[in-house]
Parts: C-alpha cells; structure tokens; sequence
C-alpha cells in the first residue's frame, strides 16, 4: 500500500459515514419505502399553493410504474 492511500484510509475514519436513506435499514432504523412514505408530504408542498391535499388525492387513481420503492405512492 502506498504512502497515499494510507494516509486516505487513516483520514476517512476520521469522519463518520453519512446517513443516507438506502442505509437506514442497516441500522435498523427503517427501510427505504419507509423512508419514501415519510417524504411524501415534502413532495407535495410545491403544489400547495395551487390546490389542497385532498383536490391532490381525492377521487385520483394512482399508477406507479417503476418509481422506486413505492413510499411515496403510498403516501
């Protein structure tokens, strides 16, 4: 191992990995449907000023086609 890539591996133990949602259920904290569910809410607040939750959801039929884990469509 070279002087460098020591020098690099000392210095990441230094700083604590970050927290990243595809990383959560390791830590068994919640998975990342979970962690989708739980964002719905920010996803929606840029249409708030133009209509409500429920003139959003109500009556609408959802179809989710590939978009990740699904969290969010639950939301």
């Amino acid at each position: 191992m070279s002087i460098a890539v020591g020098i690099c591996k000392a210095v990441n133990k230094i700083f604590p990995l970050p927290k990243h949602p595809l990383n959560l259920h390791n830590d068994g904290v919640m998975t990342y449907s979970m962690w989708q569910y739980s964002k719905g809410k920010d996803t929606i607040k840029f249409y708030l000023d133009f209509t409500d939750e429920e003139g959003i959801f109500k009556g609408k039929t959802v179809l989710d086609i590939g978009c990740g884990a699904g969290g969010k469509t639950m939301y």
